[in-house]
């Protein structure tokens, strides 16, 4: 019964995830010029 629960879920995020991912841009560039604070208030994620 929980293998086909956890099958079920699986698929639905597949599903989910790649109708997610064909919104996104196909090509991708890294821009190491860019930083990205990662901080929630004062404490560092």
């Amino acid at each position: 019964m929980i293998r086909l629960y956890d099958k079920a879920v699986s698929a639905e995020v597949e599903r989910y995830m790649t109708l997610f991912s064909s919104f996104l841009p196909t090509d991708f560039t890294l821009d190491e010029s860019q930083k990205v604070d990662r901080r929630l208030g004062n404490t560092r994620i």
